[in-house]
């Protein structure tokens, strides 16, 4: 769990050759969306600029 500015999102884990990347389960994003009256993609797309930000 990771605590952004949106809110919080539960991440999900995946990488190969030393390289993790890490991505916001879709639930969060879609309540994130729903409460804040965003889009999915813009509440994607705010959650991905924070974990890239701000790093877990």
């Amino acid at each position: 769990m990771k605590n952004t500015l949106p809110g919080p999102v539960r991440l999900k884990r995946s990488g190969e050759y030393g390289v993790v990347r890490e991505k916001a389960e879709y639930e969060d994003p879609a309540r994130i969306a729903r409460k804040r009256g965003i889009s999915l993609e813009e509440a994607n797309d705010w959650t991905e600029r924070e974990l890239e930000t701000h790093g877990t």
